[in-house]
């Protein structure tokens, strides 16, 4: 999912079938972040009000303002606009707008471990990248100050002097 309130907006604005003319993403303020740009087809739009169903989420009431699942028409690839930033981790976030996960041959998600307790199940492989966001994900990347000497900073890495 990508948070983008101002394109999930002029997606409910133009209604399904239209194009979206702009960039979408990158609205978050991270450093390293740019707008996709694409010829974003509008394929179906949603309210964003929703109830999880995944192990985390399970029974939660969301209200993510405007959604939209967006194709970009000359390569194919999809993404789900929503107005409301939100941990992708419940798979009823994608079925709101039509997608289901297990039908999905490549999911991206950006979440660091939540994601795993719905998704998981579903997946041949997940694959973790690095990305711009509000987490690190590398423990190494942290600024520690008073850490005792021999301590290892990720699993079977390096020992800290």
């Amino acid at each position: 999912m990508m948070v983008d309130p101002e394109a999930a907006a002029a997606a409910e604005s133009a209604g399904e079938g239209a194009l979206l003319p702009c960039g979408v993403g990158a609205k978050v303020g991270y450093a390293g972040e740019i707008p996709v740009e694409a010829k974003w087809r509008i394929v179906r739009l949603g309210t964003g009000h929703f109830t999880g169903t995944g192990p985390m989420y399970g029974g939660a009431k969301f209200n993510i303002g405007p959604m939209a699942l967006v194709t970009d028409e000359d390569s194919g690839v999809s993404a789900v606009l929503a107005a409301k930033r939100i941990q992708a981790n419940d798979k009823e976030m994608f079925r709101h707008v039509g997608v289901e996960p297990a039908e999905v041959p490549i999911l991206v998600l950006k979440s660091t471990v939540h994601f795993r307790a719905d998704f998981q199940p579903i997946a041949e492989e997940i694959l973790c990248v690095r990305s711009p966001g509000a987490h690190v994900t590398d423990p190494a990347e942290l600024l520690y100050r008073n850490l005792r000497p021999g301590l290892r900073l990720t699993p079977l890495g390096p020992v800290r002097e």
